[in-house]
């Protein structure tokens, strides 16, 4: 599609913000949240009217695509702007990231001051008229009441709610969690997660990342937890061979030889019929905007009740931001985004990463939270994350291998690691019997000992 700028005119504050967020929609939703911004702090009736629909379109889970979205904008609105063609003007040159916060924050201020001059003037007519005095300085005090109250409150919890949602967290965890492995060392730990959390896992290529999080699905969606999976590196058809697998207990070449010679077992049938009816779903990014994913994501909330959001795998997701703004405040503005959509919809968000090179050079090869790629604020808006790596002496070229998830950072619970084992033949993890719990890596706990004086 051809789009015509010869009409361009230099933009407005006002029309940058509108454009920011039609660029990015989480991340508007989570600056009008914090600045407190609404229609009315804008000075040009046009753009409140697209403020207005931006949060209409939010609310439903409508499309932000430009085109449909220009469509339902109010008939005085579309004949002031003229054409669609600028409303994607106001996108392409709209602010980004901090740049739309402070460009928020700063017609919220303009507001207050332009009623604050409105107010001047009418304190100064008023002191050249007698006529209802203390009338005038009444309706001028409940003004200015209005603009010292006009400061954003959401958000702002009292002691005795905090405390309420507290006790009811704590009492309501063990039932309400919402996120399963199938691995019972590993699902001790998950039991304290309920929604709203951002879990992490982390580890260098190879490693089986992207399979844990598969097999978290599957095992969520068994006991009714709906996914949606953000695929980046695989398609569906190729996550549900590997699951096929998993549930036959034949690998991928024994089922592709069965199926080829019309010889397919009830094993295979059995996982195929098994898997079918679960509620979990994908899409494949296809170098999608991370904004334009979570909008399908919310709507998917909405519309099909989705308990957890699986990316996989954060690197190889597009942010949406322009490449000056640099990969690492790239890869933070989408870590960002993910714990915001996780609190806002009160989904779990499990988010693959993948670390560093410099894992490689060490001896012992133990990762460290230092070493997520590209950015220190995975760490950083993670509630938990999950470190992945091969246990020492074990050559690469074994098909089963000794797999240790470290847990170094637990918002909810406590720091730990533990063992499993994957198997190369069904592409799936395993428990190893003889370790079925967290070794808890902090300090004993002090005990009462009766030592008998």
């Amino acid at each position: 599609m051809q789009y015509d700028f010869s009409y361009r005119n230099e933009m407005t504050h006002d029309q940058k913000v509108i454009g920011g967020m039609l660029k990015n929609p989480d991340r508007g939703d989570e600056f009008i949240e914090a600045t407190g911004l609404r229609s009315d702090h804008y000075a040009e009736d046009t753009v409140r009217a697209v403020h207005i629909a931006f949060l209409e379109a939010r609310a439903r889970g409508g499309s932000l695509d430009l085109y449909p979205f220009f469509s339902t904008l109010p008939a005085s609105a579309q004949e002031t702007l003229g054409k669609f063609d600028r409303l994607f003007e106001w996108a392409e040159e709209g602010f980004v990231s901090g740049d739309l916060f402070e460009g928020m924050k700063k017609i919220v201020e303009r507001s207050k001051r332009r009623r604050i001059g409105e107010l001047a003037i009418s304190l100064s007519n008023l002191s050249g008229n007698s006529h209802d005095l203390e009338g005038g300085i009444a309706d001028a005090q409940k003004t200015l009441e209005k603009i010292l109250a006009d400061i954003p409150s959401t958000g702002i919890i009292d002691m005795q709610t905090a405390i309420t949602g507290a006790l009811e967290s704590l009492t309501a965890a063990k039932q309400n969690q919402n996120l399963f492995s199938g691995l019972k060392p590993l699902d001790e730990y998950l039991s304290t997660v309920t929604g709203g959390e951002m879990i992490t896992i982390g580890a260098r290529p190879g490693i089986g990342k992207s399979t844990l999080a598969v097999q978290m699905m599957i095992a969520s969606a068994e006991r009714g937890l709906p996914g949606f999976f953000l695929a980046a590196e695989m398609t569906a058809e190729q996550i549900m061979v590997r699951q096929l697998a998993s549930k036959s207990g034949l690998s991928v070449a024994e089922m592709k030889a069965r199926l080829e010679a019309s010889k397919a077992t009830n094993r295979i049938y059995n996982a195929a019929e098994s898997l079918s009816g679960l509620p979990t779903y994908f899409f494949h990014t296809e170098k999608t905007p991370l904004s334009d994913l979570l909008v399908r994501a919310r709507r998917m909330v909405q519309t099909h009740g989705i308990k957890i959001l699986f990316v996989d795998y954060l690197q190889l997701i597009e942010s949406g931001l322009p490449s000056s703004q640099g990969r690492e405040r790239q890869i933070a503005s989408m870590s960002g985004a993910l714990k915001q959509f996780a609190l806002k919809t009160k989904t779990t968000v499990v988010s693959v990463a993948q670390l560093n090179r410099e894992v490689d050079n060490r001896v012992n090869k133990i990762p460290q939270l230092s070493d997520f790629r590209e950015s220190g604020a995975i760490e950083q808006d993670s509630d938990a994350c999950f470190l992945m790596y091969r246990t020492p002496n074990q050559p690469d070229s074994l098909d089963d291998f000794e797999t240790v998830l470290l847990c170094d950072k637990n918002r909810n619970g406590k720091k730990g690691e533990v063992k499993i084992l994957f198997r190369g033949k069904t592409t799936g993890f395993e428990e190893i019997p003889e370790y079925r719990s967290f070794g808890d890596r902090q300090v004993i706990e002090e005990m009462d000992i009766d030592i008998g004086f």
